[in-house]
């Protein structure tokens, strides 16, 4: 396992090869490193993003949540 406490360490998780998990203090996907890994993952259709808190109505989190809806 490796962690990534700093940016650029976080960044270099982009250059890994093979499955990943990635965790994320609590949010709705507004904003800091985690929607820079988002935007990487999200075009992979065997990529996974789990939510395990509420999204708020108006946030990207809750769109994401809501296209995945539509489309399953």
């Amino acid at each position: 396992m490796q962690t990534a406490s700093s940016r650029d360490e976080s960044k270099r998780l982009n250059e890994m090869h093979g499955a990943r998990i990635i965790l994320s203090a609590s949010g709705m996907l507004t904003g800091g490193r985690v929607l820079h890994h988002a935007i990487r993952v999200l075009p992979n259709e065997n990529a996974t993003i789990v939510f395990v808190g509420y999204q708020a109505a108006g946030t990207t989190g809750r769109r994401v949540q809501t296209a995945n809806a539509k489309c399953g």
